[in-house]
């Protein structure tokens, strides 16, 4: 498995920038922001992504996944909403593919009192029927990840929707802290094993409810790699830990001793 990084703690670094910081700081992949203000946008050229893709082979790093801008609306009550957030995985789908990335984060929406559950359910489901020929044809999976959005609470569930959608290329998205409050992540990557398309580290301590750095927490690692291992995932594991240089070095040390167990 690779170690990577996510940009999303210093997007307003340019691609080039971003890749090289990522390898200085001691990692092997870094996962791309699509944003609208960002030098990686929706509506990107296919020079600009191929340029892109060329300058992280040039410094001997992978883009593995994307977390694409404009893909929260799922779960809208209004039907302009949702499609405006197909369209946008649509066209990060496309991103994903120049870039030589084969995932795509999707944050699936937030539940709400103005939206019941079954219903949310359905529109995600079917939001993603919609995006999986699409993700078919790039050779890009799509995860859903699982958020702090109170849905898709357990991973029975998750399996349950992974299967109706029915399509290998829309999965999960996991991270492996969100769920360490109420729940053990070994036992979800079970359940999942290959409906599982990206995997988040982030470590999570039950007692102070918060997040903390990576073998800080009451992720089992030992048990996390081993469950890993055994459903056959085999892709970049990508630290999603805000910090300075010296805390990306120290996260990269920490993720470099927990693929090793």
């Amino acid at each position: 498995m690779r170690i990577g990084a996510t940009q999303l703690f210093f997007t307003e670094k340019t691609v080039a920038e971003s890749l090289a910081y990522a390898k200085k700081t001691g990692y092997e992949s870094l996962e791309l922001c699509v944003r609208e203000e960002a030098e990686l946008k929706p509506d990107t050229d296919a020079a600009t992504l191929r340029a892109m893709r060329a300058e992280a082979g040039r410094l001997g790093m992978v883009i593995p996944s994307l977390v694409p801008a404009a893909c929260q609306g799922f779960a809208s009550p209004d039907p302009a909403v949702r499609a405006e957030a197909l369209e946008g995985l649509r066209k990060s789908i496309h991103i994903a593919g120049l870039l030589g990335a084969d995932a795509i984060l999707v944050h699936p929406g937030q539940l709400t009192p103005q939206v019941r559950y079954d219903t949310m359910y359905l529109n995600v489901r079917e939001a993603m029927r919609q995006a999986a020929p699409v993700a078919e044809k790039a050779k890009v999976a799509v995860g859903v990840e699982n958020v702090w959005n109170k849905f898709l609470l357990s991973p029975l569930e998750a399996k349950r929707f992974i299967e109706e959608v029915g399509s290998e290329y829309i999965g999960v998205y996991f991270d492996v802290g969100n769920f360490v409050p109420w729940a053990f992540p070994e036992q979800w990557i079970e359940m999942l094993g290959p409906g599982i398309k990206k995997v988040h580290f982030k470590d999570f301590k039950r007692s102070e409810h918060a997040f903390v750095p990576l073998l800080e927490g009451d992720v089992d690692w030992a048990a996390v790699m081993k469950a890993l291992r055994r459903v056959g995932y085999d892709s970049d594991v990508i630290q999603e830990v805000a910090g300075d240089e010296a805390g990306m070095k120290a996260t990269a040390e920490a993720m470099r001793r927990i693929v090793a167990m």
